[in-house]
């Protein structure tokens, strides 16, 4: 397999934590500068944790059941009862019975990592074909953020950022990848800022030709914010999905 040669794009600044190995080898020269870039006080945040709020998401909420051994006809209609069946005769908490609740028992929390007012989460959709797995940023407000969907939202084509990739790429979006967690930092106000990878392609099921790096902004309060580009990498070749 040839190697990718070390010539590309990196707007902004790029971390290669979590991203696939081919484009890994040509972010190495990058790595310091999206820290330098969005975290001034070079400090990685594991903000205070004070004192855990009663409604407050956490481990206590995380299930690790096997919903396929109790739920196999779970894509039907009986779905959501099924999962809430098999929770309880798992052992399941009540705090994780209320976040699968919350979810309409589609789904339930499989992970979490407390990373202070802001924590991160796996959400499993048992009864999803593809993706099953969604990263999930908790107990902000709103209380659950979904990473991959709200990176749907983000406007490629009005970005400055990415104005010279889109010149050549009129139709590029984020793709099916799933996204990459990269890193989370103190932001600017004080707040925490979550860093994603996603993918970017000329279509949904197309090869990745770029990577955006996106930033989850929460202010001191866990207010959330949309989403926004802070960093691009293109190689000088087309990445494989």
């Amino acid at each position: 397999m040839s190697r990718m040669r070390q010539r590309s794009t990196c707007s902004a600044s790029a971390d290669s934590t979590g991203l696939s190995s081919r484009f890994r080898r040509a972010l190495l020269d990058c790595r310091s500068l999206l820290h330098a870039a969005a975290l001034p006080f070079g400090l990685l945040a594991i903000l205070g944790t004070g004192q855990a709020r009663a409604d407050q998401i956490g481990p206590t909420a995380v299930w690790h059941g096997d919903v396929a051994a109790d739920c196999t006809a779970g894509m039907g209609p009986n779905g959501p009862a099924c999962l809430q069946a098999a929770m309880r005769k798992g052992g399941a908490s009540e705090q994780a019975i209320d976040f699968a609740r919350s979810l309409g028992f589609q789904g339930y929390l499989e992970s979490f990592r407390n990373t202070g007012r802001i924590g991160i989460g796996t959400v499993l959709y048992p009864f999803q074909v593809n993706d099953n797995e969604q990263q999930v940023l908790l107990n902000g407000r709103p209380k659950v953020v979904d990473v991959a969907a709200a990176g749907t939202r983000l406007r490629l084509r009005t970005n400055p950022v990415l104005a010279g990739f889109v010149a050549n790429h009129p139709n590029a979006g984020i793709n099916d990848t799933p996204p990459h967690f990269v890193r989370e930092m103190v932001g600017t106000d004080g707040g925490q800022r979550f860093v994603y990878v996603f993918n970017v392609s000329d279509c949904h099921a197309c090869n990745s030709i770029a990577q955006v790096y996106v930033a989850f902004d929460f202010d001191k309060t866990g207010r959330f914010t949309e989403p926004s580009v802070i960093a691009t990498f293109v190689p000088s070749q087309p990445a494989t999905r």
